[in-house]
């Protein structure tokens, strides 16, 4: 439904429409890599996920500009948060940042994230941990440790479920790369007592299951947790 829509220049909510339609081809993407991770010998899926992956990046980059092209006011009411419109492109931006890294992309996922480490606007964004985390991702990769641990710092206190402690490890890698070992370790200590913990609340959270029927991917995030 979304794809017979999403080309329609005259559609008024064209923008969201290719959004949404690209978050569904991510979501196919992320259920044949969840197939490849049961059945690892099966190499088709795993080229499959990333045919999706691929789709996925190049429909949200057109997404990311045709709601670039909304944000009439960057600023909400206040002048000190972000606007509606300014979020919604935001949360577009650190999900194309998802898919460039997921296919190899880490240049263009720093640049698709950079407004989140510079701008003080963004700064303050209810996405602003997500795309710092994806702009140091993509810095780790591009052995641009000091950007990358700027913008893993910025993540603290790790307690995002989705990312927390990943982005605690990159952290950790890149003092342990820097031979700051004390700091290292430190990070190291925390994300392993983070993540028991987070395993620990998700063997609770599974045991029921009814509670997650409007939301079924925390469900199975949780289960592969």
């Amino acid at each position: 439904v979304l794809s017979q829509v999403a080309d329609k220049a005259d559609f008024p909510d064209q923008p969201l429409a290719n959004y949404y339609l690209g978050l569904a081809v991510r979501q196919q993407g992320h259920k044949a890599l969840d197939q490849f991770a049961l059945k690892p010998a099966e190499k088709p899926l795993q080229n499959q996920a990333k045919a999706h992956f691929t789709r996925a990046a190049g429909i949200l980059t057109i997404a990311v500009k045709m709601l670039d092209g909304r944000v009439k006011t960057p600023a909400g009411p206040d002048g000190k948060k972000p606007s509606e419109e300014l979020e919604t492109l935001l949360r577009a931006r650190c999900d194309l940042a998802e898919m460039q890294l997921q296919i190899g992309q880490a240049k263009e996922a720093l640049a698709t994230t950079e407004l989140f480490f510079k701008d003080p606007l963004v700064s303050v964004s209810r996405y602003a941990g997500l795309g710092n985390y994806y702009h140091g991702h993509a810095a780790y990769l591009l052995k641009d440790d000091a950007t990358a641990a700027q913008a893993l710092a910025k993540t603290a206190p790790f307690n995002d479920p989705a990312y927390g402690v990943h982005a605690r490890y990159l952290l950790a890698r890149v003092h342990h790369q820097a031979g700051d070992r004390e700091e290292a370790a430190a990070l190291y200590t925390a994300l392993l007592t983070s993540y028991d913990q987070q395993v620990a609340a998700a063997k609770e959270a599974v045991k029921n299951p009814a509670a997650f029927k409007k939301d079924p991917a925390e469900f199975a995030r949780l289960d592969n947790l």
